[in-house]
């Protein structure tokens, strides 16, 4: 039988493969049954700050005036504690020991100590009066807290003794702030004025402002500091190079009433929440990712310090949804895959398939001439 010669060519082009990592998907995110808080439905959830170890977490319930503290094993909630009126937003400082309370309505911050959940309150300049405790966020090293007043600036606080050591005037209606990780500069959402301004936090500065389409809302930075996400309310996301304070286009996103902004703990993912869903951002690409489905209103993500749990306030329906995170899972096993050859798949497909045939055929070739010779020099 003849043996049948199959160009070289062929045979490379048939089966060369390459390797092919399948990426792996987003963060696995586990929503849990809405927990409702307050005296009604409309009791209003926004602020949640969760202490140091992840054992407690508080929220703000701008209509009930009161910050409610929750075990977050179990969902209960297990002290209520009087604030300001219009509490918003709260933040906790990094040893455990205190939490600050901007309140909207009174213009006030209140100061929790958390052993025993005592308060005192700091009234804010008033030249403006409504003064409008609208935000509050500690700068990185804890010595300082700023307080977003839209209808003025930054009022910025010695966190030491609570004495007002600067005010700063940004653009028109600023609505959130906050600091690269270095501590060495700030930014701040302005809505009205569709931009954000560059604060340097040591001198307390103005250094710069840059653009951000639509209604400016919420901004973080990653946590190294690489890169910034600014939310526009009416649904994209802004990313900006920190290095040089360059925004780039503008992530249109399915959803709307875009709020906070929230980097994950290692800095893969960025999670914004709007009315009922939150959008998810891979940050590496800025694609992106499945949003995921919580309540009405939702206006803030926050995350225990290991990034495994948290919660997202429902301001329209009166709760918040908690949420376990997990790593990513592992990327499956390398795929083999036709290498691009100029051929279509299924052209390769039945060459390999011809190929192998082939090969088969001039084996038996072989085997059969082989036993020929025997059987002559027997």
């Amino acid at each position: 039988m003849k043996i049948v010669a199959v160009p070289l060519a062929i045979i490379g082009a048939a089966l060369s493969v390459t390797l092919t990592a399948v990426p792996a998907s987003a963060a696995v995110i586990s929503p849990g049954t809405p927990i409702p808080l307050g005296s009604s439905s409309n009791s209003q959830p926004v602020g949640i700050a969760f202490n140091p170890a992840g054992t407690r977490a508080y929220v703000t319930l701008t209509s009930d005036n009161v910050v409610d503290e929750i075990d977050p094993t179990t969902g209960a909630v297990v002290a209520t504690i009087p604030v300001g009126s219009g509490p918003l937003s709260i933040v906790i400082l990094p040893d455990g020991t205190k939490a600050y309370v901007s309140s909207y309505n009174d213009g006030a911050v209140t100061v929790i100590d958390l052993s025993d959940n005592s308060t005192t309150t700091i009234f804010l300049p008033a030249p403006g009066f409504p003064a409008n405790g609208f935000f509050v966020a500690l700068t990185p090293d804890a010595g300082e807290f700023w307080v977003v007043d839209p209808t003025r600036g930054i009022d910025a606080y010695r966190v030491s003794d609570n004495a007002l050591v600067a005010t700063i005037p940004v653009g028109a209606g600023p609505v959130a702030v906050a600091f690269d990780p270095t501590g060495t500069k700030a930014y701040v959402a302005d809505y009205a004025s569709a931009d954000a301004t560059i604060i340097d936090v040591a001198t307390h500065s103005v250094t710069g402002t840059f653009p951000v389409p639509g209604v400016p809302y919420g901004v973080a930075f990653s946590p190294d500091g690489a890169k910034a996400y600014v939310s526009d309310n009416g649904g994209t996301i802004t990313p900006v190079d920190v290095a040089t304070d360059t925004p780039g286009p503008a992530i249109p996103t399915t959803g709307f009433g875009l709020e906070s902004v929230t980097f994950s703990p290692d800095g893969t993912r960025a999670y914004v929440p709007g009315d009922g869903a939150m959008q998810v951002v891979d940050v590496s690409s800025d694609a992106l990712l499945t949003p995921i489905p919580v309540g009405a209103g939702a206006r803030l993500l926050a995350m225990t310090a290991t990034g495994t749990f948290g919660y997202v306030s429902n301001t329209v329906d009166g709760t918040i949804t908690p949420l376990s995170f997990a790593p990513d899972p592992p990327a499956p096993a390398p795929a083999a895959t036709l290498a691009a050859t100029g051929a279509s798949t299924a052209e390769l497909v039945t060459m390999a398939s011809l190929v192998v045939g082939l090969l088969g055929a001039g084996v038996l070739a072989v085997m059969a001439s082989s036993r020929h010779r025997r059987r002559g020099l027997a």
